[in-house]
């Protein structure tokens, strides 16, 4: 599955590096900022240890031409939920009201992949992207007033990632706005994000996870 994704990428990257027309080289905005967020939904067996949830990312690259973004560097800091959380209820002192505390899942990762933009008319542009990524998991169950309630779950792995997204320049011809799909896959280890049995053993998998995001992105040069 990998190899066929890694060979179809190939092959479109040498269909717009064909139809891509030769443009100013010359005028190039080397560096670029993004920042943005969306949902973070899981696929394949993941969803049945972990719900969808929110991710926030911001990155930086290096525009080595106009059409080849030789880097493109990103942290992402995400939150959801185990598919099945564990839950206390316990009276808060201070309200004196009834409270809930629910496990939460908090999501760290760190994309590096490689893009190529092409033009698709005076207004929008296209990219492609590939490389790998770094993601770590951890299920808690804290309050902020007694603190850790259960000892928190974790796993972690590297994997690969493709993304495809389009950028618009109705606003700035350096300050784009944006919409951006990225699939991740993941060989991670640890325990399941979701107590799912008494024994609780580690687990090592294949994790799927398909981003849909918004967002900005600044163009400049030094």
């Amino acid at each position: 599955m990998r190899k066929i994704i890694w060979f179809v990428s190939g092959v479109m990257i040498l269909l717009i590096n064909s139809i891509c027309p030769a443009q100013d080289e010359d005028i190039i905005q080397h560096y670029t900022v993004e920042f943005g967020g969306g949902i973070k939904a899981p696929l394949g067996i993941t969803k049945n240890d972990i719900a969808a949830g929110l991710a926030f990312r911001f990155g930086m690259g290096y525009m080595l031409t106009r059409h080849f973004e030789l880097a493109h560097l990103a942290i992402e800091l995400g939150s959801s939920s185990p598919i099945d959380p564990d839950m206390v209820t316990f009276q808060d002192y201070y309200s004196y009201y009834g409270r809930v505390a629910m496990e939460t899942v908090l999501i760290f990762g760190t994309p590096l992949t490689t893009r190529f933009h092409f033009k698709l008319n005076d207004y929008f542009d296209g990219f492609i992207g590939a490389g790998g990524a770094f993601y770590y998991f951890s299920t808690h169950l804290d309050d902020p007033y007694y603190g850790q309630l259960k000892k928190p779950r974790s796993r972690k792995g590297f994997g690969s990632m493709m993304e495809i997204g389009i950028n618009s320049n109705l606003f700035s011809d350096t300050f784009l706005v944006g919409f951006k799909v990225d699939l991740s896959m993941l060989q991670t280890a640890g325990k399941t994000l979701s107590l799912q049995t008494m024994e609780d053993k580690n687990v090592s998998r294949m994790d799927q996870y398909l981003t849909f995001s918004i967002g900005m992105r600044y163009a400049f040069d030094r």
